[in-house]
């Protein structure tokens, strides 16, 4: 008897062996056409319980120096010779609007993006152009990627001692700019004259002297 009850337990020891190895060994049945993702993938949206933790921050709690605008001195609206009204925050959190511009004959505009090597390098030049020409021609540069880039914007224009105004090229106000500057390259710069209209051609690239001949032929036609 006591022979029968030994083999009824190790018969049972050996069944529950060969179960568990059995379940270890198994592999799922995974379709060839299934794609596995990595957590943390860009296509991957996470859990948020609780949108007030995710507020947008103020893109302007930044305080820099202002910037110099000696040469543009302030003038009243009815001495404003931008065709564009504006209203906006320029780089360093200034509200401007086009009377910072002066009554000027010409308007330069250049679009640009802090992660563009050709617009960074560009920006001496600018600067160089303003005192060439800033006695008859406004400047102005409006920053693709103002919003998300501001630091760096501040950063390249200050490295260049960039004397005018930067805006926000997204702005809503700034559309009918947008509009004469869309080329789908940058840096783009455009000139136009007190009525809006484009004078020559688009600007796409950078080069000193190609800026200086576009507004030379601009003011002597």
């Amino acid at each position: 008897m006591r022979a029968i009850k030994m083999f009824i337990s190790i018969s049972i020891v050996l069944m529950l062996s060969l179960l568990a190895f059995a379940s270890c060994s198994s592999e799922p049945d995974i379709p060839d056409d299934v794609q596995y993702e990595a957590p943390g993938t860009p296509d991957s949206e996470p859990d948020i319980e609780d949108d007030a933790q995710y507020e947008e921050p103020d893109m302007y709690d930044y305080e820099p120096d202002p910037i110099d605008y000696a040469q543009y001195e302030e003038s009243s609206a009815s001495d404003s010779a931008f065709p564009f009204p504006f209203s906006v925050y320029d780089l360093h959190g200034n509200f401007v609007t086009e009377e910072v511009l002066g009554d000027k004959d010409l308007f330069f505009v250049f679009y640009w993006s802090t992660w563009c090597p050709s617009c960074v390098q560009a920006m001496p030049e600018l600067a160089q152009l303003a005192y060439e020409f800033g006695d008859r021609v406004g400047f102005m540069t409006m920053q693709g990627d103002f919003f998300t880039a501001r630091d760096a914007g501040i950063r390249i224009t200050e490295n260049a001692e960039i004397p005018f105004i930067t805006v926000p090229a997204l702005h809503n106000e700034l559309q009918p700019l947008r509009e004469l500057l869309r080329s789908g390259f940058v840096p783009t710069s455009v000139i136009i004259d007190r009525d809006g209209n484009v004078i020559g051609d688009q600007i796409v690239g950078r080069g000193l002297e190609r800026f200086q001949e576009a507004i030379e032929y601009a003011l002597g036609r």
